[in-house]
């Protein structure tokens, strides 16, 4: 009866066990676990350092930058994926003047000043870029898998991916001449005009390293919403390609969960109808439990009355064995629990039976009880002998009275009354 209570309480137990595990656990398991998501996102890009170009006066370090990908959840902890993406860099300089030539001279008695100047109206440099890279992206919240939190997950990535990029380059240079011409009656000034542009296309391709960390919260299983930060690592030095690439913004992504994910409203109501199991449950649990522990509390106390006669029987035993070996050819000294001194009842004892043993060749044999390692109780029972040896040479035996000692350790695997040097005649 005691073994079928324990036994549906046992089962009540792990029921409630493995649907707290369920609750906690089915969620990212479910949308996570082999599924496909689709995605896209869009933000800012700031980039610094243009390789190979002068842009070092005014530029736009912050661009528009949109993406598009899919990724493939293989577990909660783990996804991989391609992404596509467009932004365009845009550079240009100042408006400024320069002086080409200045140059003064006479001629036929005329001071003539001749200076030409050249300004920049424009330089702008516009490039779009297209990148496409492979992904692999880690759920760091994901190392706390049992966590309730479950719909909120942070991710963090790296991969390979390859640039391209379309550069076009004008200029538009204004220059302009002016010539004066006088002496004390005579003045003159000549202006000449004149606008040059010219443009330049070019493309680029280039590898690069992402990596990026994105937080992500489903709003519906199927719905999640995020926001993330980017940094590209362009490892070869290519002109009109950046030292350093930032993107960020907010992401969208698109779960195809389909049938494998229930509506929260059934997952609600199944909760609902799990808390009434579990209640019901949990009544039971108690009962059984009180009824559990008065079956304890009974085995307890016929353990304890089961310990004190198996103490009562050692005891006996211990005591038949003394007398048993003092009745016999010789003598038995004792020892207390891991010692090797004998006590002064002992050599009281041992006193007694040296003055009946002069003259006799003596045999000692050597014992540790069975508590204890088997090393351990080898070096005590030596220790034991070599105690009893040199208390019979205090009294006057000597080595001709000593036929044979050997300790043997607890290999008799004895109790309490093995704990002792045994002297036969």
């Amino acid at each position: 009866m005691s073994s079928y209570k324990s036994y549906i309480l046992g089962s009540a137990m792990a029921v409630l066990a493995m649907t707290n595990l369920h609750a906690q656990a089915t969620y990212n398991d479910t949308v996570r676990t082999n599924t496909w998501s689709v995605y896209a996102q869009g933000g800012l890009t700031w980039w610094n350092g243009m390789r190979g170009a002068d842009v070092s006066n005014t530029r736009q370090p912050f661009t528009p930058d949109i993406a598009v990908g899919v990724d493939y959840n293989i577990r909660p902890w783990v996804r991989v994926g391609l992404k596509a993406e467009y932004t365009m860099i845009k550079t240009s300089n100042k408006l400024g003047t320069k002086v080409v030539s200045d140059k003064s001279e006479v001629v036929d008695g005329y001071n003539v000043t001749t200076k030409i100047e050249e300004a920049r109206a424009q330089d702008r440099n516009n490039m779009s870029v297209f990148g496409a890279d492979l992904n692999v992206d880690f759920n760091i919240m994901d190392i706390w898998h049992q966590r309730k939190a479950q719909r909120f997950n942070l991710w963090l990535g790296t991969g390979v991916g390859f640039w391209h990029g379309w550069n076009r380059n004008s200029i538009t240079i204004a220059t302009r001449e002016v010539t004066e011409k006088k002496n004390d009656t005579y003045y003159e000034i000549y202006h000449h005009d004149k606008v040059k542009s010219n443009g330049i296309c070019s493309q680029n391709n280039a590898l690069y390293i992402p990596v990026s960390l994105s937080a992500e919260y489903d709003i519906t299983p199927r719905w999640t919403a995020g926001v993330f930060g980017e940094y590209k690592y362009l490892p070869m030095n290519k002109d009109l390609t950046p030292k350093h690439m930032v993107s960020f913004g907010v992401r969208l992504a698109y779960n195809f969960v389909g049938h494998k994910m229930k509506s929260y409203k059934k997952r609600y109501e199944e909760a609902l109808a799990a808390q009434e199991i579990l209640k019901e449950c949990c009544s039971q649990k108690d009962a059984l439990e009180n009824e559990l522990n008065d079956v304890n509390a009974e085995n307890e106390n016929l353990k304890k009355q089961l310990a004190d006669a198996q103490n009562d029987n050692r005891r006996l035993a211990d005591e038949a064995k003394k007398a048993q070996a003092q009745k016999a050819s010789g003598h038995v000294v004792y020892f207390d629990n891991d010692s090797d001194v004998i006590t002064a009842t002992e050599k009281s004892r041992l006193d007694d039976y040296l003055k009946t043993a002069d003259g006799k060749q003596l045999s000692f044999i050597a014992e540790a009880s069975k508590v204890g390692g088997a090393k351990y109780n080898q070096g005590l029972s030596e220790r034991r002998l070599k105690a009893v040896l040199k208390y019979l040479q205090q009294k006057g035996f000597g080595k001709s009275s000593i036929k044979d000692a050997k300790a043997i350790g607890s290999i008799n695997q004895g109790g309490a009354s093995y704990r002792r040097v045994v002297i036969a005649e």
